[in-house]
């Protein structure tokens, strides 16, 4: 198959060049500060089972992909939920990412007083594991949910640091080191440095994957006729990639790779999990979710915390 679907997507890629500009692992929209951190408004009532909760970017984005065009920062504070966002170094790898956000979670911890439970979404799924199975963030996370993360890299990555097909990194953003990283045989050797490290079992991981590509002529378009040779996926990242073998799977659905982290798309779906008990049954079986988008608009509240509680900076 993959012999003869490559030849049609390169001639469809070089009559129509211009449709495969734009990265779309993440909202290519690197314009935070990496290491700065900031906290949502704190909802007029918190209930006690309740943790705050962490979102984490992924590659060539920021922490305003999740109020830019997002309803996720919104949907989480009308739920009662307190949030916090960082931005990570939006072009690094894994270590670069694993140990700057290892120090800021252990921040968060001390801010909030407990433990926060953190939802990332793609390359942000790898650098938290990095943060808590290697730079030791495990005590300060009660658990993690990943939104379509490359837990074993993506052909895509492989692609675009193949000999002849460097033009298809526009999927990626750009070739850096975190593009690098997220190649299939990169990844195979961060698993077997993970997987086998003795913090790995400390924080239970919760996944979710998506079988839609973008719209004809996106780069997930591009990228989802590209990776359908390898399995379903979601323009970016397959099924299979989006899953760890310890980890459990909370559901499969009609999502690409960008709308599987707005909050109208899945907040419904891990919601029971941000909480101190975790429901008794391990997994469910995920519906049609256009029945819960909500028609709520996003809120952008808070801003960046420098040490005092109290202070909020608008932005």
């Amino acid at each position: 198959m993959y012999k003869k679907l490559w030849p049609m997507v390169v001639v469809l890629f070089l009559l129509f060049p211009s449709l495969g500009a734009a990265g779309d692992f993440g909202k290519d929209d690197p314009s935070g500060v990496p290491g700065q951190w900031y906290v949502g408004t704190t909802p007029s009532y918190i209930a006690p089972s309740k943790h705050p909760v962490l979102f984490v970017h992924g590659l060539n984005s920021s922490s305003h992909t999740w109020w830019n065009e997002n309803n996720m920062y919104n949907t989480a504070y009308q739920n009662g939920y307190e949030t916090a966002f960082i931005d990570l170094y939006p072009t690094k790898t894994m270590w670069d990412n694993g140990a700057l956000l290892a120090g800021k979670i252990r921040d968060m911890y001390n801010y909030f007083g407990e433990k926060v439970v953190i939802v990332a979404h793609s390359k942000g799924g790898i650098d938290t594991q990095s943060a808590i199975v290697h730079y030791g963030a495990y005590p300060y996370v009660a658990r993690v949910i990943t939104l379509s993360s490359p837990h074993k890299g993506s052909e895509l990555a492989d692609l675009a640091y193949s000999s002849w097909a460097g033009w298809l990194a526009g999927i990626l953003g750009s070739k850096s080191d975190a593009a690098y990283s997220l190649q299939t045989g990169y990844m195979t050797y961060f698993r077997e440095q993970t997987d086998t490290h003795s913090n790995v079992g400390r924080v239970p991981f919760y996944t979710f994957s998506g079988t839609k590509w973008g719209s004809f002529g996106s780069s997930l378009y591009w990228g989802g006729l590209y990776l359908s040779s390898y399995g379903s996926n979601d323009g970016a990242v397959t099924v299979n990639s989006s899953r760890l073998p310890y980890a459990t799977h909370l559901g499969t659905n009609t999502w690409n790779h960008s709308t599987i982290k707005e909050g109208s798309s899945t907040f419904n779906l891990f919601k029971n999990y941000l909480n101190e008990s975790t429901p008794v049954s391990n997994g469910f079986s995920v519906q049609n979710n256009d029945s819960i988008k909500g028609s709520a608009s996003t809120y952008i509240r808070g801003g960046a915390y420098n040490g005092s509680k109290e202070q909020y900076l608008e932005y």
